[in-house]
């Protein structure tokens, strides 16, 4: 009986110090111990679980701080590597054949995202041709993965809007104006153009004279037409937009990057605005 309780003991006093010796563990990991950590769950191809640890260090860090820096540039990392080579042939294949058979391009990626799934990267181009097909249902529901994956992501704020824009709903439209319009990384190009193309009452759209006429070579091209379209446009600043609206639409090589962010119906305008070019409507 003696020994049975030295065994007890002894047993207890091991699991205490085993404790003990966690809770250390915990107190001092740092934010490069939880980056060591999720890189190891990608390589066993853990995505998610290394995206949640990569998630709940960064709520506790200061958004100021390097630690906070250094696990969200990790969090995007992880959230779009490529971890099949397969994977990544077919996206990049599907991105390929997006301009001349967009229905064929989903296709093609709900396909990799099978292999590959839970990836950012895949989720924000179906999210943005879908978008572009006016398929706002299927738009949100990967918009709703997206945010799991990666709740962080620098474009979420643009694609949260564009499926508002897209399901004409001008009340949530609002909300998130409000919500978001203090974010830097913003630009007041995004503002005018989804005011215009939800269209918002004049009076609570941005003003078209931010940009002026002589200052909007780098500007989405969806600034030109919108400002083409405006009443207070003269038809000599009309015909200029017109033309530089084409110029640029022509020149637009990626899908839907603009100015460093996703806008799904960039340069959609284009070949409207060269059939009424060529009857001389504009």
């Amino acid at each position: 009986m003696h020994n049975l309780i030295i065994v007890v003991f002894c047993l207890g006093l091991v699991l205490t110090q085993a404790f003990g010796s966690t809770i250390e563990k915990v107190k001092t990991e740092t934010y490069k111990d939880i980056i060591s950590k999720a890189q190891l769950l990608l390589l066993q191809k853990d995505r998610l679980q290394a995206v949640n640890i990569l998630i709940m260090a960064i709520q506790k860090e200061d958004p100021k701080g390097l630690p906070y820096s250094e696990l969200k540039k990790t969090l995007n990392k992880v959230a779009q590597i490529f971890l099949n080579e397969n994977a990544q042939s077919e996206y990049e294949l599907a991105l390929s054949i997006d301009k001349t058979d967009r229905k064929g391009a989903i296709e093609k990626l709900n396909d990799v995202l099978k292999i590959e799934p839970q990836n950012s990267q895949i989720l924000k181009n179906l999210i943005a041709m879908n978008l572009a097909l006016k398929k706002c249902s299927q738009a949100l529901t990967q918009f709703e993965s997206l945010l799991v994956v990666n709740p962080l992501d620098i474009q979420i704020p643009f694609l949260d809007i564009a499926v508002s824009v897209c399901f004409k709903n001008t009340n949530k439209y609002k909300e998130q104006k409000k919500k978001y319009e203090v974010l830097a990384q913003i630009p007041l190009e995004f503002w005018y153009i989804n005011d215009n193309r939800i269209q918002l009452p004049s009076e609570e759209r941005l003003s078209e004279f931010v940009f002026a006429i002589d200052h909007i070579s780098k500007v989405n091209p969806e600034v030109l037409y919108f400002k083409a379209q405006s009443e207070q446009t003269t038809i000599k600043d009309r015909n200029n937009l017109t033309k530089e609206y084409i110029k640029r639409c022509k020149l637009h090589k990626n899908n839907f990057m603009i100015n460093n962010y996703i806008d799904p119906w960039v340069c959609e305008n284009l070949g409207l605005v060269q059939d009424d070019e060529k009857n001389n409507k504009i």
